[in-house]
């Protein structure tokens, strides 16, 4: 692949004016995640008491609920499209992501020490997240699973 290639595959997947905030939420995920890296292996102690450690999750779990914004014209079936012969997620499959997405915010904000300070003021927000997300908060969202991706590949 040529550089200007490369450059041209940048400019269509970030530049472009369709869906232009979920790109730029994207390309921000991308820098995000590059910095944390970085951090994460140069010296954990930056990036544990960094903005990072806690901004990454939120910037995905943003991205979840900007994409079930956006792409809301996917198919909506069981099947979460790990197998299709046209590549098409369902749409099921990204609101599932919010679910995931918002678990590990969670987890990362549970242990930072200004967020972990701030949840202990409301009641029962810890036992939420932590102990019953999946018998409260997981039926709200659909379920995709791999077998339905099996059937139909």
């Amino acid at each position: 692949m040529s550089i200007v290639s490369f450059l041209s595959t940048l400019k269509q997947l970030f530049i472009k004016i369709e869906f232009g905030l979920h790109r730029a939420i994207g390309a921000l995920y991308l820098v995000q995640w590059l910095a944390s890296f970085f951090l994460f292996f140069y010296d954990y102690n930056i990036y544990k008491n960094s903005f990072l450690s806690w901004s990454l999750p939120l910037n995905g779990f943003l991205q979840a609920c900007n994409a079930s914004y956006f792409f809301s014209f996917l198919p909506r079936n069981a099947d979460p499209g790990y197998y299709s012969d046209k590549s098409v997620m369902s749409y099921n499959f990204l609101l599932e992501n919010i679910f995931f997405s918002g678990l590990l915010f969670f987890a990362a904000a549970y242990m930072n020490d200004t967020f972990y300070n701030a949840m202990q003021k409301v009641p029962f927000i810890e036992n939420l997240f932590v102990f019953l997300p999946y018998a409260v908060i997981r039926p709200f969202f659909p379920k995709t699973r791999f077998r339905d991706s099996i059937e139909n590949s």
